[in-house]
């Protein structure tokens, strides 16, 4: 059943809560619980074991022996502060959280995880030179608080809820990889000449390209090294002991270029002076792609700076005739080559790089002209209906964290009695096997029962105990 408001509300004395069901207290979070300090365990020092080492981020190692009981809750103090994490086993925190388990606290242990969720603890902390929770901050902010048995009661009811979240965004999610996979199944057949896009049918004749991660082309199509097709040119190599500050002009780095898009906002400065602009600056319809990191990323450049340089980590390519070679179709050719992982130099302990020695030596697919701008239309086409169908999938998992978050805020402020519809749930285990039940959509969000308010409680600075 779908839970409703109580039936009687009392007003809590804190503006951002407004009014509590009239059978529950409110108080400092210091009378619900106590964060006791995690202990000092580096990674050295640790022995091998079946305890999860807790930090603020989550689970980061494992050890012989725990310093919390069963079932626990680690905070974050340092690092990522304030984050929330719950563990049903005893686990070993080190000294960068905080805990709390049945020792520190006579509260639901699932209940009290919600209710610091929703507190925003990551909101508390210390002016200083490393952010972290100052517990002491903590302990002042208001918490609502019901009996025990209604404790019990709010975390079943989330717990069910929220399972049968994560349940939905793992299907989601799935869904989402298949149409990734697709679009690298599309893309790999149009520019290796598996499919002619023209007709939607395999060319009459194919030959072997010599490339392992390129396979069989069609005959026509040639295969040769990038250094015959384009004009490649890495950036301009940073040097801050000559920063004049006469010539700064805002540059390019490899993080700016992402796949098929290129951050042209806060850009930083260096000196470039105007003889060295031909060499180091980027025009429209050029193609910059990544010599390190995700090796191979690229993204044509067509932004509305009157003047851009480009870093070394990029190497800029211009084709050598504009009537022979689509800069567009090349971006996708790189795709899949960094799908099949042709520029990895098989050397795992070293950071990958692509030199301009090695990426004009390396051999791409060079249909005629007309076929790549038939190409490269096609998969523009092609690939905006996919990512429409993936940009739905992830308006869908927005819309229902959203929905969870809502609704764990409304539960554990009193907004909703979940007391009965808890008595009546089925095991979680039962729905974790594929169980039925009606996931919320958009307009299940807006129904009048469920509130869409006061979901971050503010601070309330100055406020009486």
């Amino acid at each position: 059943m779908r839970p409703l408001p109580y039936s009687a509300y009392k007003p809590s004395g804190v503006e951002w809560l407004g009014d509590l069901p009239e059978h529950w207290d409110i108080c400092r979070l210091k009378r619900v619980c106590r964060f006791e300090y995690g202990d000092s365990l580096d990674s050295e020092s640790r022995i091998l074991g079946g305890t999860a080492v807790y930090g603020s981020n989550g689970v980061v190692g494992h050890h012989n022996e725990a310093n919390t009981e069963a079932p626990c809750i680690v905070i974050g103090r340092k690092g990522s502060f304030g984050k929330v994490n719950f563990s049903y086993d005893s686990i070993f925190a080190i000294d960068t959280t905080f805990f709390v388990d049945a020792r520190y606290s006579n509260a639901n242990m699932r209940w009290l995880y919600y209710l610091l969720g929703w507190l925003r603890l990551d909101a508390v902390t210390k002016d200083s030179a490393i952010p972290g929770l100052d517990r002491e901050d903590a302990y002042r902010r208001f918490a609502p608080l019901p009996r025990k048995t209604e404790q019990s009661d709010i975390a079943r009811f989330l717990d069910h809820a929220t399972d049968q979240v994560e349940h939905y965004i793992r299907a989601k999610e799935k869904l989402i990889a298949l149409l990734e996979e697709q679009k690298h199944v599309i893309i790999h057949d149009a520019v290796t000449g598996q499919i002619d896009v023209r007709t939607g049918k395999p060319y009459p004749i194919y030959k072997h390209s010599g490339v392992e991660w390129l396979g069989e082309v069609p005959t026509h199509w040639d295969v040769t090294a990038l250094r015959f097709r384009y004009s490649q040119c890495l950036g301009k190599m940073l040097d801050t002991k000559r920063i004049t500050g006469k010539h700064l002009i805002p540059y390019l780095r490899n993080v700016d270029v992402q796949w098929d898009r290129i951050n042209t906002q806060e850009l930083p400065t260096m000196d470039i002076p105007p003889e060295e602009f031909e060499r180091f600056t980027v025009k429209p319809g050029d193609l910059l792609v990544c010599e390190g990191g995700e090796v191979g990323r690229c993204a044509l450049w067509s932004g509305d700076l009157p003047l851009c340089g480009f870093q070394k980590a990029l190497h800029r390519l211009r084709p050598i005739s504009i009537d022979r070679d689509v800069p567009r179709f090349l971006c996708y050719a790189l795709k899949v080559a960094t799908h099949r992982n042709a520029f990895d130099d098989g050397h795992e302990s070293t950071i990958s790089h692509l030199t301009g020695e090695k990426f004009r030596a390396h051999r791409f697919p060079f249909p005629p002209h007309l076929e790549q701008e038939a190409v490269h239309n096609f998969l523009d086409s092609k690939l905006s209906v996919v990512d429409g169908k993936i940009d739905r999938e992830n308006a869908q998992i927005a819309l229902v964290n959203e929905y969870r978050t809502r609704l764990i805020a409304d539960v554990v402020t009193g907004k909703l009695d979940v007391r009965e519809a808890a008595a009546n749930l089925p095991d979680l285990s039962a729905i974790a096997d594929g169980g039925d039940e009606k996931i919320p959509t958009e307009s299940d969000s807006q129904q009048p029962n469920v509130s869409l308010h006061n979901e971050v409680p503010p601070t309330v600075p100055g406020a009486s105990s």
